[in-house]
């Protein structure tokens, strides 16, 4: 797996050759994959700068600093990712679950330390929205997280790395694996952006019952997408979503959760959000309330949809059973939205637009952008086109139009 997914990374999800140099963020549990990536990089003549974090040193200063001190410690926020902007180099950040050494930490704290990090990379956030960098973030296992989803068996790291094989794609040519799922992305994206579609309206027997509204000149994107520079890179791997932005002030309705959401390490679990005019009005978790709370109330945009993605339920991840209690994989097995910052490309043209053009057509602006899962077995979703036309979009939570594809 390791040497291919290193150069699947480096010389396909990356534009490493208009980048100075690659910036990989990790943590030590993923060390096993560096020497890997290193040695591709030096094949490849692209220079790799290593930034590992580490969440216990964290910690250590977290509980020696007073509340009102955190921000000016660097430790707790993201200022090296500006640099790497500014300089023209890329982002890759390796994905994986840890022990969570912040669940003991009182939720002021936390949510500061949260609002630090959001706040303290502007130059990063503009770039990115303005597609003027490169980045990519990509799941690697470790041994907690292994055990984890596999607490009795004793190859559980080794069975990890190969469902991550598998879902990755890795098994054989995963460039050409990729090319070929991403064309399949895209013409899905381009038969959605054919409707001409007014609203979508969301239904299942948990009791999501919404509909939002799509912008003017809304369009529909997927993962492999060009950068400033006219090169295909690939955001997330992997990725077997196509998703837009919704106009933040036009939401209706009620939003269950169908899996966990993992926020930073801590579980939120069977929560749901009332909706009225876009903003939530109301909501609930049985299981972490305080930390959805936080993530709401964080910031005015929270209260917000920056996005809404389409997966067939049919795809790779969703077929493993599994939830990975992270949501770069269980976002790509599920319908999801999420709440805080949209995406410039939700519109067309809208990467030539200023941010604050792009809100006043409905893409929400803000410092956070948090994925939650919807999609359950039985969900439907609809969408009404701008002349009253309804048109089945899912059904038992698979693309309608795809229902005849083997």
């Amino acid at each position: 797996m390791d040497e291919k997914y290193a150069r699947l990374l480096l010389e396909y999800c990356l534009d490493s050759k208009n980048s100075k140099y690659v910036y990989v963020h990790y943590q030590e549990e993923v060390e096993e994959f560096i020497p890997y990536l290193e040695k591709e990089a030096k094949r490849l003549s692209i220079p790799l700068v290593l930034g590992k974090e580490n969440p216990s040193q964290i910690r250590e200063e977290l509980d020696k600093t007073p509340l009102e001190q955190m921000k000016t410690k660097d430790i707790f926020s993201r200022k090296e990712w500006n640099k790497v902007a500014e300089e023209g180099g890329a982002l890759l950040f390796l994905e994986t679950v840890s022990e969570d050494v912040f669940s003991s930490v009182e939720n002021e704290k936390f949510e500061e330390l949260m609002r630090i990090r959001r706040t303290s990379k502007p130059i990063y956030d503009r770039k990115l929205m303005n597609k003027e960098l490169s980045w990519c973030i990509a799941p690697y296992p470790s041994k907690y997280w292994a055990h984890l989803l596999f607490p009795t068996e004793e190859n559980g790291y080794e069975k990890l790395k190969n469902i991550l094989e598998q879902v990755c794609l890795l098994k054989e040519n995963p460039l050409l694996a990729w090319k070929q799922e991403l064309k399949q992305a895209k013409e899905r994206a381009t038969y959605l952006n054919s409707l001409s579609l007014k609203t979508l309206h969301y239904q299942n027997n948990l009791g999501t019952d919404f509909t939002v509204e799509l912008p003017l000149g809304y369009q529909f994107s997927h993962a492999g997408e060009q950068d400033a520079f006219g090169e295909n890179i690939m955001v997330n791997m992997p990725s077997y979503e196509v998703f837009t932005s919704p106009h933040y002030l036009k939401t209706e309705g009620t939003i269950y959760s169908s899996r966990p959401l993992y926020y930073q390490g801590r579980r939120i679990h069977n929560f749901y959000l009332v909706f009225k005019k876009g903003r939530v009005v109301e909501f609930h978790a049985e299981e972490g309330e305080d930390i959805l709370r936080g993530i709401i109330e964080g910031e005015e945009a929270s209260h917000y949809l920056g996005e809404i993605a389409l997966v067939n339920d049919n795809s790779p991840i969703s077929n493993t059973g599994l939830v990975f209690n992270t949501t770069l994989l269980d976002e790509n097995a599920s319908c999801h939205v999420a709440l805080g910052s949209g995406f410039s490309e939700s519109l067309i043209g809208g990467e030539k637009m200023t941010e604050e053009e792009r809100y006043q057509r409905g893409i929400n602006k803000g410092t956070t952008h948090v994925d939650f899962m919807i999609g359950t077995p039985d969900l439907k979703i609809e969408g009404i086109t701008s002349n009253g036309k309804v048109i089945p979009i899912f059904e038992n939570s698979n693309f309608f139009f795809l229902k005849n594809e083997k």
